[in-house]
């Protein structure tokens, strides 16, 4: 099976009514429903998708001068996605940014959309994963 993972930035100026009355309830040029969408396919392989009862991320990688770190992220909303033939991973965004998930299965595979808010200032430091300020570790700010 397949995973498509879908990430849309809300447009919280968008509105429905303005599209109803001049576009017969479409988006137009300058009234979208998404300011953009970020899409990951994991295109086989895939076992599970589920949705974790842990608000932590361990977010790791390197600085600069190769010094390795791995630090907690709290309050995050997290899906796993297992894999048969490679490393599960985490797919989620802080909670203070979440407007909305929906995960489906289907035939071929799952569907796993992730909704953000716009009115906060987030980082996207991972494909899959998005961290808004007060979240983002400040050992990494410096």
């Amino acid at each position: 099976m397949q995973c498509l993972i879908q990430v849309f930035k809300v447009n919280s100026d968008y509105s429905q009514e303005y599209a109803d009355e001049r576009y017969d309830g479409q988006e137009s040029e300058f009234n979208r429903k998404h300011e953009w969408m970020d899409e990951l396919v994991v295109p086989n392989g895939v076992i599970s998708v589920t949705k974790t009862a842990s608000e932590i991320y361990q977010l790791q990688g390197e600085k600069e001068l190769g010094e390795v770190f791995s630090l907690e992220v709290p309050n995050m909303q997290l899906f796993c996605v297992e894999s048969g033939n490679a490393p599960s991973f985490f797919v989620g965004a802080s909670k203070a940014i979440v407007l909305e998930t929906n995960l489906k299965k289907e035939n071929d595979g799952y569907v796993l959309q992730l909704y953000l808010s716009d009115t906060e200032p987030f980082s996207n430091p991972v494909p899959g994963v998005y961290i808004s300020a007060r979240d983002f570790p400040k050992d990494l700010l410096s």
